[in-house]
């Protein structure tokens, strides 16, 4: 079967062809031959640091027997995930409906995020607190009629008036 090459691959095809070509209507090489590396990002269309550095890459892949790597988007990885026991889950709960029957308004992550904040000392961003509103069963949904949105309880949704 044959191997799907990808666009960046087919644009380093392309440009090794037209230096070639060049090189051809030239009549002999543009660049010198004892300057492989210079000839080699001429073609290639790549800088030569990186050509250098791809060359270091596979010297050091074959003598440890392994393929050359791509390398990745580094992303920074939490240790410290936050983490809502159930009593902390009730309490947010008990607060979104509090909102609603006490208050008489709509509860908004950023007004729940700093009542949270002062009650239980919640110490994650408000994405978290929208995930974790999202994973005791509410939902940001529309009401219809022009009411606007709000947070609703799954079950409530058939009968929703913010």
């Amino acid at each position: 079967m044959p191997k799907v090459i990808e666009s960046d691959v087919r644009e380093v095809v392309l440009n090794v062809k037209e230096f070639f070509m060049a090189e051809k209507e030239h009549g002999g090489p543009i660049i010198p031959f004892d300057r492989a590396n210079d000839r080699v990002a001429a073609a290639t269309g790549v800088s030569l640091r990186s050509v250098t550095r791809i060359i270091k890459e596979g010297r050091l892949a074959e003598a440890s027997s392994s393929k050359i790597g791509t390398l990745g988007k580094k992303r920074k990885v939490r240790k410290d995930k936050l983490v809502m026991n159930d009593s902390d889950l009730n309490v947010l709960r008990q607060k979104i409906n509090e909102f609603y029957t006490i208050k008489k308004e709509n509860p908004t992550i950023k007004k729940l995020h700093s009542v949270l904040k002062e009650e239980i000392g919640f110490e994650g961003s408000r994405e978290v607190l929208r995930q974790y509103i999202k994973k005791i069963g509410f939902r940001f949904t529309e009401t219809g009629e022009g009411k606007g949105k709000c947070w609703l309880k799954d079950s409530d949704i058939d009968t929703a008036d913010c």
